[in-house]
């Protein structure tokens, strides 16, 4: 995330096309190396492992409003609002792929079952289990991001105007030197990648 706000704001003041410094470009390129990603800084990075519990806040509920950014770009709240919501909602699905993986297993039984002319009504109501758990992660999921408002003054609040007009510089590529010398230019900042 370091790397990523210094390359943009190396990028965003220089002349187009101009290559980062040396002292930024080999350090950006080693880290994107090591992690295996394009040297871009994506939304992925600044929500994914970039929050912490708030001093003043019980860790454990997690809710917008007792999370703070790691490593916030610009500082302001609506950055952090905006930042921290998807955070929420991963949180609220973390269990999603584990348990899509039981409800297949569960109707792999009942189809066996059928095949041999038995009736499985235990993996019928495990499978039952399962789909109201997977509703209550996605209706969750779901209530983390009807969270963000746009009435100024609540904790949730994130201005569109504010927030657009600082996350725009972060779209623009960054050019720099690659592994064999050539001049590349990498992509802006993508939209928001989530892990689940």
């Amino acid at each position: 995330i370091l790397l990523g706000s210094l390359a943009h704001l190396c990028a965003n003041s220089a002349p187009e096309r101009t290559p980062l410094p040396t002292w930024l470009d080999e350090p950006f390129l080693r880290v994107a190396a090591r992690l295996d990603v394009q040297p871009a800084l994506t939304g992925h990075f600044l929500v994914v492992d970039n929050w912490q519990w708030r001093a003043d806040c019980d860790p454990g509920d997690f809710r917008v409003e007792n999370l703070a950014l790691l490593y916030p770009c610009f500082g302001h709240d609506h950055e952090r609002v905006y930042h921290t919501v998807p955070a929420c909602m991963a949180h609220a699905m973390a269990a999603l792929p584990h348990t899509l993986h039981d409800a297949v297993r569960a109707m792999l039984r009942m189809v066996s079952a059928r095949v041999r002319g038995e009736d499985d009504q235990s993996s019928v109501a495990f499978l039952v289990s399962l789909l109201h758990q997977i509703a209550t992660m996605l209706t969750s999921s779901k209530e983390q991001f009807q969270r963000i408002t746009s009435i100024p003054g609540r904790s949730t609040h994130v201005s569109k105007y504010v927030f657009i007009r600082h996350m725009q510089p972060l779209h623009k590529g960054v050019t720099l030197h690659d592994a064999h010398g050539q001049l590349i230019t990498t992509k802006g900042m993508s939209g928001l990648q989530f892990v689940f």
